[in-house]
């Protein structure tokens, strides 16, 4: 059953949580196996999320795609908001109910170096349900550090993608070792006036013998824009 933004709502309020059955990769604990999707003819929106009636705070709110893992107690997680990274719960997608325990705290670390920042939770990969990986998009504003010659906010922004490891179903992620998995070899300081570095991590997904994302990048001397692909036989 797609589960879809209700049309005809003001702008603001049109945060409903967006899913699609067309959109959504849902990670299994079991070797993957063919699956038939079926569209119901006639079936109409339904809103699972709206951050006006069900957010815990100020940044809940749909943001990036929606990641869901079946859990090892048999319950789905997905990560779908902003960067406070509170997942929604439950044994069904239609039985979904947000968890105000951060899974992954955004920092706003001022220093560059230590990658730590505004962390998004954007794929995860589980093979039992208990140990997820996780790849982080990671933003760091330069703008609001007092660290950027410009006065564009886009011109400020320098992202990467990290490693990141729960142990407990998704219920806390920590860092992995290494930790950053895609940036610019330059520092953030470096090419501002325009959005630099790795962005976006697609869902993770494995054809038996490696695991794969893609994440778009912003290129450089040197390097394209576009997509890349990634893989990693130890994910």
């Amino acid at each position: 059953m797609p589960i879809e933004r209700r049309p005809a709502r003001p702008l603001a309020s049109r945060l409903s949580f967006v899913l699609s059955a067309l959109c959504l990769a849902i990670i299994t604990t079991t070797t993957a196996a063919a699956q038939d999707v079926t569209l119901m003819p006639g079936s109409g929106p339904e809103t699972v999320f709206d951050p006006a009636r069900h957010r815990c705070d100020g940044n809940d709110m749909p943001d990036i795609n929606a990641r869901a893992f079946r859990a090892a107690d048999g319950n789905i997680v997905m990560f779908a908001l902003y960067d406070s990274n509170h997942a929604l719960k439950g044994p069904s997608f239609d039985a979904l109910a947000l968890d105000c325990h951060s899974a992954l705290e955004s920092q706003f670390d001022a220093d560059p170096a230590r990658y730590d920042d505004r962390s998004f939770l954007t794929a995860i990969w589980s093979f039992d349900g208990r140990t997820v990986v996780g790849l982080v998009h990671h933003e760091y504003h330069a703008d609001n550090h007092g660290r950027c010659n410009v006065k564009s906010d886009l011109g400020c922004w320098y992202n990467s993608v990290l490693a990141y490891r729960s142990a407990d179903s998704g219920a806390n992620f920590v860092r992995a070792q290494p930790l950053v998995v895609a940036a610019a070899p330059f520092p953030q300081d470096v090419g501002q006036g325009r959005h630099r570095g790795f962005f976006n991590p697609s869902n993770i997904f494995s054809d038996g013998t490696y695991e794969y994302f893609f994440a778009a990048t912003t290129g450089w001397g040197g390097q394209n824009d576009g997509a890349c692909l990634f893989r990693s036989a130890t994910p």
